[in-house]
């Protein structure tokens, strides 16, 4: 999410909860909060906040409503993408070789950095 988007969340929120006075360090910390979220996750989870609560929210309150929102939207998108022929997600041998690849890869960098 962009900080303008997180912003209209902030903004929203206060316009639900209008008796919280914010002020500046808390607006940013909440911008830093919502950066990993969608911004279609969070908009679903303020109707919910809207909806169940009396008060402003504090972020772990909020993040136990969005947590959920934001992992369903995920798996919807990647079945989506699934469907629409993007490429199939590896088999657990293959995710294993490409681990081992990389441990072997480590292990060579770190080799050349000790001597």
């Amino acid at each position: 999410m962009t900080p303008d988007e997180a912003d209209r969340i902030v903004a929203e929120l206060n316009i639900i909860f209008p008796s919280k006075k914010l002020i500046v360090e808390e607006v940013l910390r909440w911008e830093e909060n919502l950066a990993p979220y969608s911004y279609e996750s969070a908009k679903s989870a303020i109707r919910a906040v809207e909806m169940n609560s009396k008060y402003w929210p504090s972020w772990a309150e909020f993040r136990q409503v969005i947590d959920p929102i934001e992992r369903r939207r995920q798996i919807e998108s990647n079945q989506l993408a699934l469907q629409s022929g993007a490429e199939e997600p590896c088999t657990r041998e293959e995710n294993l070789a490409f681990i081992a690849e990389i441990r072997k890869k480590m292990e060579l960098n770190k080799r050349k950095i000790i001597e």
